[in-house]
């Protein structure tokens, strides 16, 4: 245990997670530890390091190996296992808020007076299912693929709701649209909104 009274076992997981968190931020497929730091929210203890990306290597959850360089100069580069475990982690971790809170009263948003109405939610619903069965043709890194399957799934989540937010969901389709690679999955998208 560290002197924040993280285990060896939390701090693996907050790795990966912050591995996924910068690759995505960066639109990188490699990343090394200094990027990390910026999301990284634990020490940076060196033996915990050295295990956990040997951890990461060996089973197949990174493409780097360990090399005996600076510390800070050492990359993860996650495979689709790889970006798989850190979603999974992310999700169950946002499950444990959900849990802990369910109305979610500490936010800092007001409610969107802006839903979308009963044939807008059903145009984006179809747009948003096209799109995911593009995904599979399109030629895409595993960077540019979680983050068209993370936009996705949260502009459906969203487009599901008994009011769906208008607002959230432009400004979902904005940002992801800004992401070379996976912009023309949304430009259908946006057009919901025309």
């Amino acid at each position: 245990m560290t002197k924040s009274g993280k285990t060896y076992s939390q701090f693996e997981n907050e790795l990966i997670v912050a591995a996924y968190n910068t690759a995505n931020e960066l639109q990188k497929d490699s990343v090394s530890l200094s990027e990390i730091q910026s999301f990284f929210e634990s020490e940076f203890d060196r033996r915990w390091i050295v295990n956990a990306l040997s951890y990461y290597w060996a089973n197949g959850l990174s493409r780097e190996q360990l090399h005996n360089g600076k510390i800070g100069e050492q990359r993860i580069s996650l495979t689709r296992d790889g970006f798989r475990a850190a979603e999974r982690l992310i999700d169950e971790d946002a499950v444990g808020l959900q849990r802990n809170d369910p109305r979610g009263t500490d936010h800092d948003r007001t409610p969107s007076s802006l839903t979308l109405s009963k044939v807008e939610k059903e145009r984006l619903l179809r747009e948003v299912s096209a799109a995911e069965v593009q995904i599979d043709r399109l030629k895409l890194g595993n960077t540019d693929r979680s983050n068209a399957i993370a936009y996705l799934t949260a502009i459906r989540a969203l487009a599901e709701a008994p009011e769906p937010p208008k607002d959230l969901i432009w400004k979902l389709i904005g940002r992801a649209s800004d992401i070379s690679g996976i912009a023309s999955l949304f430009v259908s998208l946006a057009g919901v909104f025309a």
